[in-house]
């Protein structure tokens, strides 16, 4: 959540300024990579363990995950607006972070 919180603050930079800050959100996106492999790992490797609510929720942030070269894509030839390219990324950042809650109250049980 944290790294794509990253990559949506620097994406929505890079549109506002047309690329002229000079700082496109490449680091971001490394990190922000990373993580969803790690998630994405985690989820395959324990698919079978797992409860099938948890299943489809961790569904909905993979499918959040695999439509990023989209938003990506509009960010990086610049098509796309500050506010639709913070608005993409945050329907996504709230999946996770209710992903995240989700499991840690199923956790606690």
């Amino acid at each position: 959540t944290h790294s794509t919180q990253l990559e949506r603050g620097v994406s929505a930079s890079w549109v506002a300024s047309q690329g002229a800050n000079n700082n496109p959100p490449t680091k971001q996106r490394i990190g922000a990579d990373a993580a969803a492999g790690n998630l994405t790992a985690f989820f395959k490797a324990n698919l079978d363990k797992l409860d099938l609510h948890i299943v489809k929720r961790l569904s909905l942030v993979l499918n959040f995950i695999e439509s990023r070269p989209v938003i990506r894509e509009k960010v990086d030839l610049l098509p796309a607006t500050p506010t639709e390219t913070f608005a993409a990324y945050t329907e996504g950042i709230v999946l996770c972070h209710d992903t995240v809650v989700m499991l840690a109250e199923v956790a606690s049980l």
